[in-house]
């Protein structure tokens, strides 16, 4: 089937198309674009049986949506505490880095604020990046290590890091 400007429909859904690999920590050996509703892997063609092709895409994308549906769930549960070194601040923060908690504990008395500063921004940005980590293993369960999705996510929380250490 051919698109608008000559491009067909398998190179547009490629990426969405191509085999997981399991021992990638993948839910399924295989995309759930690809599985066909008896199994065998040949889907029905849109051009001899419409209402086939109808049958199996609807199948694929409800599959789809709920491991969209799972990974979103997943993501929003994530949490990741970090303690400073020395016990003066613990933080939580959610998988966008949001701060959910603060808490100091008694070295903070013994601390200065320009070195409560310090260890608060330390400690904040190590629970940042581990939230990050949580969430970036969640979307490559989901959609593969070699996934743009993923990639993209890397690249952004690595520079996100990068910029909080300046």
């Amino acid at each position: 089937m051919n698109c608008s400007g000559g491009t067909t429909m398998s190179e547009l859904l490629g990426p969405l198309t191509t085999r997981l690999k399991p021992e990638e920590g993948n839910m399924s050996a295989q995309s759930p674009l690809q599985d066909s509703p008896n199994g065998s892997g040949n889907r029905p063609s849109a051009l001899t049986d419409i209402h086939g092709f109808m049958e199996g895409f609807q199948q694929r994308m409800s599959t789809v949506q709920e491991r969209a549906a799972e990974s979103a769930s997943k993501v929003s549960a994530i949490q990741a505490t970090v303690v400073s070194d020395n016990g003066e601040v613990s933080m939580t923060v959610g998988a966008s880095g949001q701060l959910l908690d603060i808490r100091f504990g008694r070295a903070i008395r013994q601390a200065s604020p320009e070195w409560m500063t310090q260890v608060a921004q330390e400690t904040y940005e190590r629970a940042r990046q581990e939230a990050a980590e949580q969430t970036r293993e969640v979307m490559t369960e989901t959609m593969g290590a070699d996934s743009a999705a993923v990639k993209a996510f890397t690249a952004a929380s690595e520079a996100k890091g990068e910029e909080g250490q300046r």
